[in-house]
């Protein structure tokens, strides 16, 4: 059997068509690997269904399709139809998106906690050595943060949320130089308006500031939630 983990490459799953009520629209994906799953097609019965056929094509990859109707049959009651592909395929490097967050206080920490229940891949930076909050998240401490812009994959996403706004400018300049897909930074307009005043070359189309923009609840985690809203 070839080492599918070696050659990066997995078994995928797709939703190929559906008609009425289903819990995945087209387009959907699954990947199942020897080793983990990654993505959805919606759950259920059919989902495990789905993950069995795949697992067994590890011995046998030849391509296959299959429909499922969500009725007592499958034990889900959506009423609709599904039509499911499988076939052997190379895993997309950025299956797993990244969020880098800069700051580690209140908004920070929740932020980082739901993007993770989501499954994107969060990094947590803070220029200084111990953040005391309430509810600690584990983050990387760094004593020059812009070299962690400097080190970031070029598909990563990018919330700038510091102590100093001095600071927040930096790494907001180094990050719209890098020309990441996502920049985000949060404040006020005036904040914002300041910024873009003083760094007027930069290429702002994918500047998101200010990030939060829910009406007047300052609660960090409705921030932090706000903020996730923008970003998927």
């Amino acid at each position: 059997m070839a080492d599918y983990k070696a050659l990066e490459t997995a078994i995928k799953v797709e939703i190929i068509a559906t008609k009425g009520s289903t819990p995945r629209d087209k387009g959907a994906v699954l990947w199942v690997l020897p080793d983990r799953i990654i993505g959805s097609i919606g759950g259920g019965n059919m989902e495990n269904d789905a993950i069995a056929i795949a697992r067994g094509m590890f011995g046998n990859t030849t391509e296959q399709s299959k429909r499922y109707i969500l009725g007592p049959e499958t034990g889900q009651c959506c009423g609709g139809i599904v039509d499911v592909a499988f076939s052997l395929d190379k895993l997309p490097e950025k299956t797993k998106p990244m969020l880098a967050i800069f700051g580690a206080g209140h908004v920070g920490a929740h932020l980082k906690r739901l993007a993770e229940a989501l499954d994107i891949e969060t990094r947590l930076f803070d220029a200084r050595p111990f953040v005391e909050i309430e509810r600690p998240e584990p983050y990387i401490a760094i004593a020059i943060p812009e070299r962690a812009i400097e080190d970031l994959p070029q598909y990563a996403k990018v919330i700038i949320m510091t102590h100093d706004h001095g600071l927040d400018f930096l790494l907001a300049e180094a990050a719209l130089k890098r020309g990441f897909p996502f920049v985000g930074m949060i404040g006020s307009k005036t904040k914002s308006a300041r910024f873009r005043s003083q760094f007027p070359d930069l290429d702002y189309k994918n500047f998101h500031a200010p990030i939060a923009k829910d009406g007047n609840d300052k609660r960090p985690e409705i921030i932090a939630l706000s903020i996730l809203k923008v970003l998927i």
